[in-house]
Parts: structure tokens; sequence; C-alpha cells
């Protein structure tokens, strides 16, 4: 075997490239050593940490990750081979996403291969866990007995810090429990529960329950999972509409992996699936709009290299004000937040918010018109119809004044809320008092006997107001499941 040396600072790139190249050789022949396998592993570790080495040609990222499958194909179980190949993954999770989709044939290959060599270490008896700013895992063996409803794994945030998205993954904030009801969700950013369903299939499988391989992965990023295709098919864009859709993941990944060397659990039984949540990052632009957020799971085919996000058997069990979205899907597998986005031209984007804005303008002044009208004019506000009117108009003028006031309160959870609250109210107290109207023209003109309802106006006031604020504050305090900071 050539002599693969670990001292990459003193290599030429062309010395990198060949001793990438020698691994692939070697460890692609018979009878290698574990002592071979372990160099290779440490040698494309510190290889793939060089992110200029790497970026300079895009190639060489082949290069790696053609050189980890390879040891992932010698089969070692050894820490000292997974520990390598999981620094190698974060090494790679640093780059451009850009430099990755150049340099890889197909995506989701890196993926693939580690948790291939996470397999490979879970034929040992020992457990692994390491937690590296890009990618944490844990690779343990889990006694079913001492397992509650449900097997879960967390990245469970400190008290003392701001929930985010973005960041590095830090040591001691991704927890095991032995029950998925004891996740303090309020303070986690990515978590996965594995119903013990799951451990019984083993069982019955021939799998010895007393120490169940499984394994959990967090992603920091999705660089390394490059769909081949779209979730769903582009729609058809009309020549004169320039607008583009993409999909993009705005939340960490998780992945849930029991395998063992004989056995594989995929598909979940009806009435006990995976259970996941994340703390979604939703950015965007100004010109951009979301059309949908949507629970997925990463299909891979490792006959071809390719991979793609699918909603198949994933349904998204609610979203809440705190961004926080909890997922249930009918297999294991790696699992993310799905958003798709349509960047309209900015000019079109413009025009029409300030064609919205100067619409609203002058309707709203339309209404403080009627309403001086009918306030001063003693014999229009004897009446009972004008009376009905002027609620009508002050109803439409609080929805006009609620809705242009409401994006000064985008990104603020309190004040969406309120703006939310405040636009359900008026527009529903609006419908309503158009209701009173029509009930009032009932009377007038279509009602035989000249007969009239005492106490009308309060009545229709009591109803026309009370039940629409009813309505606004029950979905507040009742739907947990509305996000009024993306509504509005």
């Amino acid at each position: 075997m050539p002599i693969i040396t670990t001292a990459v600072h003193w290599s030429t790139e062309t010395e990198l490239e060949n001793q990438l190249m020698d691994i692939i050789n070697t460890l692609s022949g018979e009878n290698i050593t574990t002592k071979e396998v372990l160099m290779s592993s440490e040698s494309i570790a510190e290889i793939s940490d060089d992110d200029d080495f790497l970026e300079e040609d895009p190639q060489r990222v082949e290069l790696v990750i053609s050189s980890l499958e390879s040891v992932v194909r010698a089969g070692e179980a050894s820490i000292n081979v997974t520990d390598p190949v999981v620094r190698s993954i974060n090494n790679l999770m640093n780059l451009d996403r850009d430099v990755l989709e150049d340099g890889m044939i197909e995506g989701g290959r890196a993926v693939a291969a580690l948790e291939g060599q996470i397999t490979n270490f879970q034929t040992n008896d020992g457990n692994f866990s390491t937690v590296l700013d890009n990618v944490g895992v844990t690779a343990v063996k889990i006694d079913a007995r001492s397992v509650g409803s449900s097997l879960a794994y967390a990245n469970i945030l400190p008290e003392n810090e701001t929930l985010l998205v973005d960041g590095a993954l830090q040591e001691g904030n991704t927890r095991l429990f032995s029950d998925g009801d004891a996740i303090p969700l309020e303070r986690t950013a990515t978590s996965i529960s594995v119903p013990t369903t799951v451990l019984d299939l083993l069982g019955g499988a021939g799998v010895e329950l007393t120490a169940v391989p499984v394994t959990f992965i967090i992603y920091g990023n999705d660089v390394l999972f490059s769909p081949s295709m779209p979730t769903e098919a582009e729609e058809n864009i009309e020549e004169e509409d320039k607008s583009t859709v993409t999909e993009r993941v705005a939340s960490q990944i998780i992945s849930a992996i029991i395998r063992t060397e004989n056995t594989s659990i995929v598909k979940l039984p009806p009435g006990s699936p995976v259970i996941a949540t994340f703390l979604s990052n939703l950015k965007i632009s100004v010109e951009e709009n979301i059309e949908a957020q949507d629970c997925v799971v990463w299909s891979y085919n490792e006959n071809t290299g390719e991979g793609f996000w699918t909603k198949d058997g994933c349904k998204r069990m609610f979203h809440d004000n705190r961004n926080l979205t909890m997922c249930s899907c009918d297999r294991l597998g790696s699992f993310a937040i799905l958003i798709r986005v349509r960047k309209g031209p900015l000019e079109a984007q413009v025009a029409l918010y300030y064609i919205t804005l100067i619409g609203s303008i002058i309707s709203g002044l339309a209404l403080v018109g009627c309403l001086i009208i009918f306030v001063s004019l003693k014999s229009f506000r004897s009446k009972q119809p004008t009376h009905i009117h002027i609620n009508l108009c002050l109803s439409l003028l609080g929805f006009y004044i609620a809705f242009l006031l409401s994006p000064l309160a985008v990104g603020k959870e309190i004040y969406c809320t309120v703006a939310s609250v405040f636009i359900h109210f008026f527009c529903l107290a609006t419908l309503a008092w158009m209701s009173a109207e029509a009930v009032n023209m009932y009377y007038l003109f279509l009602k035989t006997e000249r007969t009239t309802v005492r106490h009308f106006i309060p009545i229709a006031c009591l109803l026309a107001y009370g039940l629409p604020a009813a309505c606004a504050l029950l979905v507040v305090f009742l739907d947990n499941s509305t996000n009024f900071q993306f509504a509005s």
C-alpha cells in the first residue's frame, strides 16, 4: 500500500489529490488491514479540513466523498475510523453550497457514507457520541426494557439562550430521552421520538432487545442534502410572469436510524408514527412569498446515488406562533421542514404594494366622509338604517386601519397576534353588520305586516360585535396551531 501521510499542510495540491486516489485504489483491493483503513480515514479528515483546497477545484469534493465511500466499504467498526469519518462530514458541511453541488455527481452520497459507517460501528459493543459545529451523532445500544412510550433525541438549548436555528451545534445540548414526553419543547430546536413499536418489530425479527442499535444524527444545515429533483413539480409559469419557484430547508435536519447487519426498519405500522419537532427559520427577502411549508423525509436510492425530499408518509400536526412545527411520519429516516418560495420581480411587488396602499387609503377616506355625513345631518342620524350604516362604516374603517398597520408587526410575536385578532374581528363585524342591514331591509320591504323588532340596534350591536369578538379570542386561546407571525 502507498504510504498515507497525515502531514497535509506540507503537501502540494497535486500530492493531496494523488493521496485521495491512492486511498480509493488501496481500499478497493483485497486483504486490507485495519491500520490502512484507520490511516486513510484520518488522512481524509485532514484533507477535507482544507477549505481552500476543496473550493479551488470542486471535483476534489468528489474525490473526498469517493474516499469516504471506500472507507465505509471496508467495514471497519472501530471508533478510530468512525470519528474521522464524522469529522470529514463536518468539514464538508463548511463548504459553500455551490462548491458541493459542482463537486458531487449525485446528491446525498456523503450522508449515505456517514450512515454507512455508523452502521459499521454499531456491529461492535461500544457506544459513540460526538457533537461538532455542523453535525451531531449519537450511536448507542438501547435496552428496550428501559424505554417508556418512545425513545427520543433532542437538541435542547439552555434557558439563558435565545431560540435560534442558526449557529453551531454545541456539546451538551443534545440529549437522549427514554421517554419522548419528557422533552421540553419550549427549549427545543429539533427533536425526534421513535415509538416503542419499532423495538417490538425488531424483537419479532430476532434482534436481541437488550442491545438494540439506535443512531440519531442532527445536521446543522442541508448542504449535503442535494435533491436530484424538486419535491413538487414546478408550476407552469406564463412567459410574462418572471417569477421563480424554489424549495429550501428551513430547519435543522434530524435522523433516526435503526439498522442491524440483517434487519432494517423503514416503514412503521399505522398508529405508531415517528414524531419530529423543528424550530423553523423562515427567512425570506421582500420579493419572496412562502407558498407552502411541509414536513418532509429524505428519500435516497443507493443504486443511483440520488436523493430527494418527499412528503410521502409525513404530515404536519401543528405549527405554533414560536415557529415550532411538529411532524408525524410513518417511517424512519432524515426529517426536516421544507418551504416552497416564489420569488417575483421586485418592481411588481412594489407596484402591488402601492396599489393596495393607495386603494385602501382612498376607501378609508371615503368611509370617513360617509361617517361625517351620517353624523352631521340630523335627518339621517335619527333613522334606524343610518345607525346600521354608521356601524358598518366603522367596522370597515377598523378593518382597513388594522390591515394597513399589520406590516409594522411582522417579526414581533405579540404585535402580530394583536394585528391578526383585530383584522379577524373587524372582518367578521363587517359581515355581521351587512347581515343586520339585510334583516332590516327584510322587515321594511318583504314583511307583509309592518312589524319591527324592539331595540333592534342594541341587539344588533350585541350580536354584530360580541360574536366576532368571541370568535377572534377563541382562535387565540384554543387554536395553538395558528401561526400569527407567519399570517401577518
